[in-house]
């Protein structure tokens, strides 16, 4: 919890994407004033499951945040009521207390309080600069506006080593299944705090628009009190591991007369890895647990249409290519790409307070060998994943939204 972002206001105070306009016809006078601060006080979400790995079939996740502002000084506005804040906070509460957490991969549901509380639904409805990852091309319907954030991320892992395991494919021998458990090992948990930062602006030049970001993506963390092997009870490892990538886009869209839009956006990936593992020739990581980094890059394209109360989106994520980690060489056979992904979406605003988006999403695990290849190969095993997402969003009050989203896994 506990995201800050600039936020995109009339002079009401309601968050909201700017009417359609005729081309040349220049904003209203009260959109010029100074944007006052949004401050997402509640979402939930995860940047994993415990064990870092995609999720299973029917699987799935709930997730909520609520949106306190500040209105504009020297703007009237309704004061919100102490007992619809109280309402907001205490539902983010009992949603905290119990709650199905996922992810997509070793990545979040989405980036920012915002996205995290649709659960990363919204490719056809713009909400703030950190679409520029969403959707290149709905930055079209923004305001000139500069979004900072700031999620702190509570993970949880346990693992329990038993029975024989498959060892690998060692040089001349070829598979074999022996007992590899450290029998000293027993339940163990793990709890950690991961902090993933966002920030973002966009920029709008009359039917053009300009954006960028940093944005904190994927990661994963554990750190067991006890070696799970006997491999890394001997040389004193197999028991943490850890993952952090970054994301910095670059996108540009343009809209036009029909009112379609277009956009694109370069993404400069970073990368950094550090484990103690065993690896297939049944010693841990000869890195010693050092960090490697990795770099790379992919690029988004995305068109959106907007059509009064209804609009539509669709964006494609190429692959994102990257180099090996070369100190991992003994653990990782190849480079840690993430995969490409196609989005698609319609949003409906049936009343000026409210908003309904349902999302369709395609992850292509199978389309990098590191994720897809057997874990005898090297690999982590995962497929393809079709996503369903389903989110809303209300404008309680002058001062509060309300969003909340689901998804299902197939």
């Amino acid at each position: 919890c506990g995201s800050v972002d600039a936020a995109c206001q009339d002079a009401a105070g309601r968050a909201h994407p700017p009417a359609e306009r005729s081309r040349g016809e220049a904003p209203p006078a009260a959109r010029r004033r100074r944007r006052p601060v949004l401050v997402d006080a509640c979402t939930i979400g995860s940047p994993a499951d415990a064990n870092g790995r995609a999720l299973s079939r029917g699987e799935g996740v709930f997730a909520l945040s609520a949106s306190p502002r500040r209105v504009a000084r020297g703007v009237r506005s309704e004061r919100p009521r102490v007992g619809r804040a109280a309402l907001a906070i205490l539902i983010c509460a009992i949603c905290l207390a119990r709650i199905a957490l996922a992810a997509e991969g070793t990545q979040a549901l989405g980036v920012g309080a915002i996205q995290q509380g649709l659960a990363g639904a919204g490719v056809a409805a713009p909400q703030d600069a950190t679409w520029i990852r969403l959707n290149p091309a709905a930055i079209v319907d923004l305001e000139r506006r500069l979004d900072l954030g700031l999620e702190l991320y509570y993970n949880e892992a346990a693992a329990d080593p038993t029975g024989p395991l498959l060892a690998g494919a060692p040089e001349n021998i070829g598979p074999v299944v022996i007992s590899l458990v450290n029998p000293l090992a027993g339940e163990m948990h793990d709890t950690s705090l991961m902090l993933s930062p966002s920030a973002a602006a966009v920029f709008p030049r009359g039917d053009h628009a300009f954006g960028l970001g940093f944005f904190g993506v994927r990661g994963s963390r554990v750190d067991y009190p006890k070696a799970r092997t006997l491999v890394g009870l001997r040389w004193g490892g197999d028991r943490r591991t850890r993952l952090e990538v970054v994301e910095a886009p670059f996108a540009w869209a343009y809209q036009f007369d029909n009112g379609w839009a277009v956009g694109a956006s370069l993404v400069a990936v970073g990368a950094r890895l550090r484990s103690d593992s065993m690896t297939r020739r049944l010693t841990v990581a000869r890195a010693g647990y050092a960090w490697d980094y990795a770099y790379g890059a992919g690029f988004r394209i995305g068109v959106y249409r907007r059509w009064g109360a209804w609009s539509v989106g669709l964006c494609y994520s190429s692959r994102q290519w990257m180099q090996r980690f070369d100190d991992y060489g003994d653990l990782m056979r190849f480079s840690f790409d993430h995969p490409q992904i196609v989005q698609a979406g319609v949003a409906w605003r049936p009343h000026p307070k409210w908003e309904v988006m349902a999302d369709y999403r395609f992850i292509d695990w199978s389309g990098v060998a590191q994720l897809s290849r057997p874990t005898i190969e090297a690999g982590l095993g995962w497929e393809d994943q079709h996503i369903g997402k389903l989110a809303a969003q209300y404008a309680l009050s002058d001062a509060w939204t309300l969003r909340m989203g689901c998804l299902l896994y197939t």
